[in-house]
């Protein structure tokens, strides 16, 4: 994913993944969510699929935030291991 000019403000306030942030319907979304980027920049076919292959690059000053999700984590924080400290709410 990638977000124009992305600050703390819009992540925080704006960034919902797989709903709307608003709607009651928690089923909106039936998929299953896994490693979750988001970056500060536009990513080439090369970089898609090396993230995809080996998981992002915590090391890229590009990268905003970035989570490796699973069930067991439901109700809990998931930490951004992007080290940018935009930790998420997974529920």
């Amino acid at each position: 994913m990638y977000l124009l000019n992305a600050d703390k403000t819009t992540i925080d306030n704006l960034l919902f993944l797989a709903g709307d942030g608003y709607s009651t319907n928690r089923r909106a979304f039936t998929g299953t969510l896994g490693d979750v980027a988001v970056y500060s920049d536009v990513r080439s076919a090369a970089e898609v699929k090396s993230d995809y292959k080996d998981g992002a690059n915590v090391k890229d000053d590009d990268l905003l935030l970035y989570y490796q999700l699973s069930a067991e984590m439901d109700g809990k924080d998931a930490p951004d291991l992007s080290g940018n400290g935009y930790n998420m709410n997974y529920n």
